[in-house]
């Protein structure tokens, strides 16, 4: 009997020192924020899952194929603390963090790099000790933010301004518009991708807009069409024209097309939205001739204001080719907070 005893405790002992809970990614406890396909396949910014568990280690598991920079940047957030998880084709488990105290835990993965660097899919959780998990929390304030390379984060990450965006240097997590739903207790949902406009790309991007991608929840395989009754949002926040209106153009931007195309933008989102608070935003990259054209605009809409970012005022405030930095990220968050506390009445 006490040989059994013994061998029993072993067994116990190694078993609580391994990951032997495994949660799949379709478990109840679960919450997304952001679009997943049915396979839990996912490319936009902020797409993120939480999970609130109890356990001593915990690790991610992922799956991807090809990635246009060879590794997708995600922060996994545990009690508020940050860590960023680089995750490639040659590795599927990613440990975030062991000998954790006894207790609730609080954890969210939020996807950093922008879709351009490609699909990535989630496999689940694996807990260790004596594992439990609780049902994440909605806080029932929702945001979603549509963008071109200012609300993916492109560059922010550093201050040379000769640096192109890389896996590192972008952090969608610390963007304006991210930065701002956290600030507000909002979740976020965010479409955004560098060089896109409402109207037209950058010049050597491909012609599809945001507006022509909005519906994918899959962007670059322009596939899996999202439910928008599946995130209808208290507000949106739209920062598009800083691309339209480059000076790499052959012909000057076009007042009527822009207006004609965030009209039928706005008409899309109202057919899903009827009562949510639209923002429509432009800077701090640029600002003419879109700025005067977003009053005009508003004035044609129920619901519709118009937020102009402060320009820059000093260096640091500029990352990488000329993109908000992580500083500026923040100036501009405050902004927006602001702005949606007037329109909401949140607290």
């Amino acid at each position: 009997m006490k040989l059994l005893t013994l061998i029993l405790s072993l067994a116990f002992i190694t078993t609580s020192n391994s990951f032997g809970a495994s949660i799949k990614p379709n478990d109840k406890n679960l919450r997304y924020i952001g679009r997943f396909t049915k396979d839990y396949k996912f490319a936009w910014t902020g797409s993120s899952v939480e999970l609130i568990f109890e356990g001593s280690s915990i690790q991610a598991s992922f799956s991807c194929d090809k990635l246009s920079k060879g590794q997708v940047a995600m922060t996994a957030v545990l009690n508020g603390e940050e860590k960023t998880l680089f995750i490639n084709p040659k590795q599927k488990d990613y440990l975030i963090a062991d000998n954790l105290p006894k207790g609730k835990h609080t954890l969210t993965l939020f996807r950093r790099s922008e879709a351009s660097y490609g699909t990535l899919q989630f496999k689940g959780f694996k807990l260790s000790g004596k594992s439990k998990i609780h049902k994440a929390v909605d806080p029932n304030r929702k945001i979603h933010a549509v963008g071109d390379s200012i609300t993916c984060g492109y560059g922010n990450g550093t201050n040379n301004l000769q640096e192109g965006c890389t896996v590192e240097n972008e952090n969608g997590y610390m963007s304006y518009a991210a930065i701002a739903a956290r600030e507000l207790k909002a979740d976020v949902m965010m479409t955004c991708w560098s060089g896109k406009g409402m109207t037209r790309n950058g010049k050597g991007i491909n012609p599809m807009t945001i507006p022509k991608l909005f519906d994918f929840t899959l962007p670059a395989e322009q596939k899996d069409e999202f439910d928008h009754s599946n995130y209808v949002p208290d507000v949106f926040v739209i920062n598009l024209g800083t691309n339209d209106m480059r000076k790499t153009h052959k012909t000057p931007l076009s007042k009527e097309s822009y207006i004609n195309d965030y009209n039928k933008f706005i008409k899309h989102l109202r057919s899903y939205a009827p009562k949510s608070k639209i923002v429509l935003c432009i800077g701090p990259m640029g600002f003419l001739p879109v700025k005067p054209w977003l009053s005009e605009i508003a004035k044609q809409h129920k619901n519709t204001s118009v937020l102009i970012f402060t320009p820059y005022k000093k260096a640091s405030e500029k990352g990488g080719h000329f993109h908000p930095s992580i500083e500026k990220d923040k100036l501009m968050a405050s902004e927006l907070q602001k702005h949606i506390k007037k329109l909401t009445k949140w607290k």
